[in-house]
């Protein structure tokens, strides 16, 4: 059973900014693109959990560049030519799991990272393409803008935010947190993120 309801009252309200890497302009495409699919998970948020989110920004950050890596291309993930696939998350330049500890969030506010090349990690102890990684219970995460096939960046964001308001990976389709993707929470997952948020 999916569940999809509304509560007018903000009981959490947080402000939320973009970071991206130095190769950005504020005007790009790329830009514009990620600040509409915020805006589109931040409004699927509020409409069903009362969680106000605030868009205070962008800000540049360099270290978010994973275009050092020997395996050149936006298309390209980290292999062993960038250290031991067990090390991927401190040592392979295009690691979500790296990349989303680069800055930091001021306090109140929700950061989300968005880069423009694919992002490896290490789901399930496997080496493989991740489309984003959040700090469950915490204000950081990050999406690629290249993610993989069948995944919108609009449900990723949405999946990384949940993860921000304690919601854990699930195993039921039709669930945000889930293998098969929609912007809806089972009941457990949605019970998790009422519980977190007060």
């Amino acid at each position: 059973m999916v569940v999809q309801m509304v509560d007018p009252v903000y009981s959490f309200n947080r402000n939320i900014r973009l970071m991206h890497n130095s190769r950005h302009n504020i005007n790009t495409a790329t830009h514009k693109t990620a600040v509409a699919m915020l805006a589109k998970s931040t409004a699927v948020l509020s409409n069903t959990f009362g969680v106000r989110f605030n868009y205070t920004g962008a800000t540049a950050n360099s270290g978010l560049n994973g275009y050092n890596c020997p395996n050149s291309g936006v298309n390209a993930i980290c292999n062993t030519r960038c250290g031991a696939d067990s090390n991927c998350h401190s040592v392979h330049h295009k690691s979500a799991g790296r990349l989303v500890g680069v800055g930091s969030s001021p306090a109140n506010t929700h950061t989300v990272r968005f880069v423009e090349h694919r992002t490896c990690g290490l789901p399930g102890g496997r080496h493989a393409e991740v489309a984003g990684v959040a700090q469950r219970r915490g204000r950081e995460s990050l999406v690629t803008m290249r993610p993989i096939p069948n995944q919108p960046l609009v449900l990723i964001m949405l999946h990384e935010l949940s993860h921000n308001l304690d919601a854990p990976d699930c195993n039921n389709n039709g669930c945000v947190m889930g293998p098969v993707m929609t912007a809806n929470w089972c009941n457990s997952c949605a019970r998790t993120i009422r519980t977190f948020i007060g």
